[in-house]
C-alpha cells in the first residue's frame, strides 16, 4: 500500500519554482561577480592609461606590458577599460552577465543602451536574444536617419527666366536690306508688314491674332517662347511637340527638358518619371516651352524650359471655366492663354526635380 504524499500538488509547484529561481540567481550571482571583477579592472587599467594620457599611443604601451604577466589577452583589457567608461557606476553591473555588456557596450546612443538594458533584465533576455533586438533597433535607427538624411537634402534650384510669347526680334536678311522675323527654329521669314512698319533691326514685335505690333526692346533670354500641343512623351525628360508659330505656321520638334536628367526608360525610376509628365501634360489644351540651343554637342538639340497650367479637381459647373487654382493660397490665376501660363504657370523641369525624380543635368544650359 502506497503512503499518501504529504505535498499537495500546488506546493510542489511552488517549492520548485523557488528552488529554480534560487538556481538562477546563484548563476546570476556568479555571473554578476564576473562582471563586477573585469570592470574594477579596467578601471585600474584606465587610471594608468590617464597618467601619462598626454604620451602618444601610452595605452597601447600599458597593454603590451600587461599581456606577458596577466592571464588575459590585449583584447579582453581592452574590453575592460571600456565597460568602465561606459558604466562609470558599477552598482548596475550585477544584474546582468560579462557576455551581455560585450554587446551592450557598442551601442553609442545611451538612451538606447539604457532601454536595451532594461529590457534585457526585465524580461530575462538570453544574449542572442539581446543581440537579435539590437539588430532590430539599429536597422530601424539607420533607416531613420538615412530618411532624415533624405528629407534634409537641398533640393536643387534652377534658374529659369520665364520668357514672352508669340515675341519675337527683327534680323538682317543676308545680302539684303529687308529685315525678316527671326522665328527660332533656324526660320527667318519675311513679312510685307515688317516692312511697312519701317522699324529697326534688332527691334522686337510682338504677333496677336496674326498682325504684328511693335514692342519694347525684350532681351533675348526672354525669347523663343512658343505655345504647344503636346504630341508624344518619350520619357521624364524628352518629349516630342507642335509649336504653334503663329500665321498657320507649325513646327514638330523633339525637345529635352534643360537642367535635368531623368532615370532611363527601362528602369522603374524612369518609368515613375514618364508616368509623372504624362499625369501633367496629357489632355491639355496647350502647353508653353521655352526653348534653348542645346550647344553642348554637334546635334544642336532644342532644350526647353515647360509651363502648363496646373489641373485640380473641379466642380462640373467650374470645369467649363478657363481657370486654375495657383499662386498663393486662395489666389485664382487665369490661365485661359499662354501668355499667362508662361508667366505663372507650373514649371515642369522644376517640379521634377522636387518630386526626386530627375537629378540636375550638368550639360544642361
Amino acid at each position: 500500500m502506497m503512503k499518501k504524499s504529504l505535498l499537495t500538488p500546488g506546493s510542489i509547484s511552488k517549492l520548485a519554482a523557488d528552488i529554480k529561481r534560487e538556481i538562477r540567481n546563484m548563476e546570476l550571482d556568479v555571473k554578476g561577480r564576473v562582471t563586477l571583477g573585469y570592470w574594477r579592472i579596467g578601471r585600474w587599467v584606465n587610471r594608468e592609461i590617464l597618467k601619462n594620457k598626454g604620451r602618444a599611443q601610452y595605452g597601447d604601451h600599458v597593454y603590451e606590458q600587461l599581456v606577458p604577466v596577466v592571464s588575459l589577452n590585449k583584447r579582453t583589457l581592452e574590453r575592460t577599460v571600456q565597460l568602465y567608461r561606459t558604466y562609470p557606476i558599477a552598482s548596475r553591473l550585477t544584474q546582468l552577465p560579462w557576455s551581455h555588456f560585450l554587446h551592450l557596450m557598442t551601442v553609442k546612443d545611451e538612451k538606447q543602451r539604457k532601454q536595451l538594458e532594461h529590457q534585457a533584465i526585465l524580461k530575462g533576455w538570453s544574449v542572442d536574444e539581446l543581440k537579435d533586438k539590437m539588430t532590430t533597433i539599429q536597422a530601424a535607427t539607420a533607416e531613420t536617419r538615412d530618411d532624415k538624411k533624405d528629407a534634409e537634402k537641398e533640393i536643387p534650384q534652377l534658374t529659369v527666366v520665364r520668357g514672352r510669347v508669340n515675341t519675337f526680334a527683327l534680323v538682317e536678311d543676308e545680302g539684303e536690306k529687308d529685315l525678316l522675323v527671326d522665328m527660332g527654329f533656324r526660320l527667318h521669314w519675311g513679312f510685307a508688314q515688317i516692312k511697312r512698319m519701317r522699324l529697326q533691326k534688332d527691334a522686337c514685335v510682338q504677333v496677336r491674332d496674326d498682325r504684328f505690333f511693335k514692342t519694347a526692346l525684350v532681351p533675348k533670354e526672354q525669347l523663343f517662347t512658343y505655345k504647344a500641343g503636346v504630341k508624344k512623351i518619350i520619357d521624364g525628360d524628352t518629349l516630342i511637340a507642335r509649336v504653334h508659330l503663329n500665321f498657320r505656321m507649325f513646327l514638330t520638334q523633339k525637345f529635352r527638358l534643360r537642367g535635368i536628367d531623368c532615370p532611363e526608360i527601362n528602369t522603374p525610376e524612369g518609368k515613375r518619371a514618364k508616368r509623372f509628365v504624362e499625369e501633367r501634360l496629357n489632355g491639355l489644351d496647350f502647353i508653353v516651352v521655352k526653348t534653348h540651343k542645346d550647344t553642348t554637342d554637334k546635334y544642336d538639340r532644342y532644350l526647353a524650359d515647360v509651363f502648363y497650367a496646373p489641373r485640380l479637381p473641379q466642380s462640373r459647373e467650374a470645369a467649363s471655366t478657363p481657370r486654375a487654382q495657383g499662386g498663393r493660397a486662395g489666389v485664382t490665376i487665369d490661365f485661359s492663354g499662354p501668355t499667362k501660363v508662361a508667366q505663372a504657370g507650373n514649371y515642369l523641369n522644376q517640379e521634377l526635380l522636387d518630386a526626386g525624380l530627375a537629378r540636375l543635368w550638368q550639360n544642361g544650359k
